[in-house]
C-alpha cells in the first residue's frame, strides 16, 4: 500500500503540538491499509497511532497505550 499524505517532521511536529501529545521523539508512515494513510507516532509521553481518511480528509489520533480511549479528531477541510 502507500502513504497517500506525507507529512515532514515539521508538520508531525506541529500536529503533535497542537494537539498536547508531548514532545516529539520519532514518526513514521505505515504501509498498510487500503484507501487511508497511517502514522505510527511516538513523543516522550506516549506512543499513537495516526489515521489519515482520506476520502473526508479527517485526522484521527489514537493512544496506543489506551486503544479504547476517545481519539482526537482534526478535520482537514475546517482548518485549510
Amino acid at each position: 500500500m502507500a502513504i497517500y499524505t506525507s507529512f515532514s517532521k515539521r508538520e508531525i511536529t506541529r500536529l503533535v503540538d497542537e494537539f498536547a501529545l508531548g514532545e516529539l521523539v520519532s514518526y513514521s508512515g505505515m504501509r498498510t491499509g487500503s484507501v487511508n494513510t497511517h502514522y505510527l507516532i511516538e513523543t516522550k509521553r506516549a506512543k499513537f497511532f495516526a489515521k489519515i481518511d482520506e476520502e473526508n480528509k479527517i485526522f484521527r489520533v489514537f493512544s496506543r497505550s489506551r486503544p479504547k480511549a476517545a481519539g482526537i479528531t482534526w478535520n482537514f477541510k475546517e482548518s485549510a
